[in-house]
């Protein structure tokens, strides 16, 4: 069941959500998403069904100034991110979830480090790409000379550089250590990241996950981009994420959810070679028993006979 509502934050403002709960569960992983983003996001869409395949709720919201939350987003602050999730947390506990899981991605990762160091208990924290030192990020991509001058009149000309937000926020970025706030950490935790990333450097997952003292995964993807554009790769990584979830919030994992994230996947595909790269993934999750007359039965997701359809001319190539 989808419901669409707003809550208010802590500080009266209006946020955006979607629940998305399957009945009797009470386990629930709030989603955050990444600057500029939105909680309808393609990737946010694809993780709630995914989860929801496995009895697990979802609510995603749209972040101060962004999506149709209120907001003007050149008032946009770390500070105001970080309290909007704790008031989204809070309202999964009112609404009677035991069981809670954190997913960020990209700057939503930062938020989610720095709320997860500080809120307890979290059963699983999962960061796709996520952000670790914004302010290092912003002075490799713009330049020093526009940050000074940022901070000293407020806004940047668009003939310098496009940044949609006050300087304000630069100042309040500096206020959060992320690397500081994974050695508070104690929750379990997974990193999924691209080597292959071109806004947030890999370099940034690394450090994270060396300062993490809790149970920790990281997973590097190679080929993969900020917005993991390949199918197979963005099937890849949703199965890391969500089976993380899985793993901690039900205490098992399951081969349905890596059938399910490259069968989801697949709409993504555009052409033979991006299906063919799926049945290559696909092959070694499922035992090897992949091809016509082999696929497993009965089908654990309706995408599963969509990818059937539409691959029907390409298993006995893949296989012959």
């Amino acid at each position: 069941m989808e419901k669409r509502f707003t809550f208010p934050d802590s500080a009266g403002r209006r946020v955006s959500a979607v629940l998305v709960s399957p009945p009797r569960t009470e386990k629930i992983v709030v989603l955050c998403h990444g600057f500029m983003g939105h909680k309808d996001s393609w990737t946010n869409r694809t993780l709630s069904q995914l989860l929801a395949q496995q009895h697990i709720a979802t609510l995603r919201f749209d972040f101060f100034g962004h999506g149709e939350s209120e907001g003007d987003i050149k008032e946009l602050l770390l500070t105001t991110l970080i309290a909007q999730t704790d008031s989204a947390i809070a309202l999964a506990r009112g609404q009677g979830f035991l069981h809670i899981g954190l997913l960020g991605s990209s700057f939503g990762g930062l938020v989610a480090t720095l709320v997860a160091a500080k809120t307890a208990p979290l059963a699983a924290l999962a960061l796709r790409c996520p952000v670790a030192d914004f302010p290092d990020i912003l002075r490799r991509r713009f330049g020093r000379v526009a940050i000074d001058l940022w901070r000293r009149i407020g806004t940047v000309p668009p003939s310098i550089a496009d940044v949609p937000v006050h300087a304000r926020f630069y100042e309040d970025c500096l206020r959060y250590d992320a690397y500081r706030a994974a050695e508070d950490l104690r929750v379990p935790t997974v990193i999924v990241h691209g080597d292959k990333d071109e806004i947030i450097p890999v370099e940034q997952a690394h450090v994270l996950h060396r300062r993490l003292r809790a149970e920790k995964a990281l997973h590097i993807i190679p080929g993969a981009d900020h917005r993991f554009s390949s199918p197979v790769l963005f099937a890849r990584m949703a199965d890391l994420l969500v089976d993380w979830m899985v793993r901690y919030l039900l205490s098992a994992g399951s081969l349905i959810v890596r059938s399910s994230a490259v069968a989801v996947c697949a709409s993504r595909a555009v052409n033979d070679r991006d299906f063919l790269e799926l049945l290559q993934f696909l092959k070694p999750l499922l035992g090897g028993h992949v091809g016509r007359g082999l696929f497993p039965r009965p089908l654990h997701h309706g995408m599963l006979q969509f990818l059937l359809r539409r691959l029907d001319c390409l298993f006995e190539l893949a296989w012959r």
